[in-house]
């Protein structure tokens, strides 16, 4: 059997797909990077014969994913990915840029159970800085968190810390930022500086990117979509109907 449908049908029928694509389409996003990061190194003290030097005595990368049931783990540079029928998250570690994201598809209706999507990526380094030596750190940062549902976590962070030791283990200079956002998108330069005296320093810094979309989902469609999906089949049947009905009153 054909069905032939008029002009206003096929833009009743095409407007209800597009609803319909569109609920299935929408994602709540939490993301979060950290790219372009650079140090400078900053003679102090230009009378005392030392060449400003930075040496790197051990370094760690790390990105830490998980999506529901699944997990990814690097503790080298690296990057990770995990996609499910709820959900994505993924992320990257390496010497000049980390980035995490996770997302949500919806509809995410409360059903009971928890589901989380998150990723954490980061960089500890220890090194030794020379004397009268400032080194300084930036880097361009972006967080971003774009909810359409209620989570009970819901996380789009970048942080940087770092400090300088003496002989004894004590802080003789530190720093520690950190930016994220509940809502909306920022991106923003970062600076952080740490500076040393008359001696040789060892120190560490470390920086990291969270992102993280936690709470209870339902893979299967709201209410709403039902009753649209519901209107579609009334829809077509009463055009066949009256198609049916059409020649009967010609004939008459």
């Amino acid at each position: 059997m054909h069905l032939h449908l008029d002009k206003m049908s096929l833009y009743a029928l095409s407007a209800l797909a597009a609803m319909c694509s569109s609920a299935h389409a929408a994602t709540s996003t939490a993301k979060a990077s950290i790219e372009q990061f650079h140090i400078e190194l900053v003679d102090l003290d230009l009378t005392d014969g030392v060449t400003p030097s930075l040496f790197f005595t051990q370094q760690s990368w790390g990105v830490d994913s998980v999506g529901d049931a699944q997990r990814q783990v690097y503790t080298v540079q690296g990057k990770t990915s995990i996609t499910t029928s709820f959900g994505a998250t993924g992320g990257s570690a390496s010497d000049s840029a980390l980035s995490s994201s996770a997302s949500v598809n919806h509809p995410a209706v409360k059903d009971g159970k928890s589901h989380q999507y998150s990723t954490n990526s980061y960089r500890i380094t220890h090194f030794t800085l020379s004397p009268h030596t400032q080194m300084i750190i930036t880097a361009l940062g972006s967080v971003s968190d774009n909810r359409l549902g209620v989570f009970d976590s819901s996380v789009a962070r970048i942080g940087m810390r770092g400090k300088l030791l003496d002989e004894s283990g004590d802080w003789v200079d530190s720093f520690s930022k950190s930016y994220q956002t509940d809502a909306g998108s920022t991106t923003l330069r970062m600076y952080a500086s740490l500076s040393t005296d008359e001696f040789v320093r060892s120190g560490n810094f470390d920086v990291v990117t969270q992102a993280t979309l936690a709470g209870q989902i339902s893979s299967v469609p709201e209410p709403s979509v039902y009753a649209m999906l519901l209107a579609g089949t009334v829809l077509v049947g009463a055009v066949a109907r009256r198609r049916r009905r059409t020649p009967a009153r010609n004939a008459a």
